[in-house]
């Protein structure tokens, strides 16, 4: 038997491989999207980008602590998404002007 031949089939949706946790690049992209429609629509898109990338890295730890992850996997899983946003917001938020230009 494979090592992740019990990890549901749903895990491997994205086109990942064994071991590679999708919701990071997901996420990303998904914060690539937030940050341009905040670019047009906030007053001050730099820090609702700040403020959406925290309280969507905190949500992305529910699945890591609800899918019934053991506590050494859903700890790594947390680590990743963590990192991912560590790495991600900053860059896209440095992008953004602290206010909008008038138009």
């Amino acid at each position: 038997m494979r090592q992740h031949d019990n990890l549901p089939r749903e895990f491997f949706a994205v086109g990942s491989s064994p071991g590679l946790h999708p919701a990071p690049l997901l996420f990303s992209l998904t914060g690539v999207g937030i940050a341009a429609v905040l670019a047009r629509k906030a007053r001050r898109p730099r820090a609702a980008f700040v403020r959406t990338a925290l309280i969507l890295t905190a949500l992305s730890f529910v699945p890591d602590l609800t899918f019934g992850f053991d506590a050494g996997s859903a700890a790594t899983l947390i680590t990743l998404d963590i990192v991912a946003a560590a790495i991600v917001a900053p860059t896209l938020a440095g992008r953004l002007r602290a206010d909008r230009a008038h138009s």
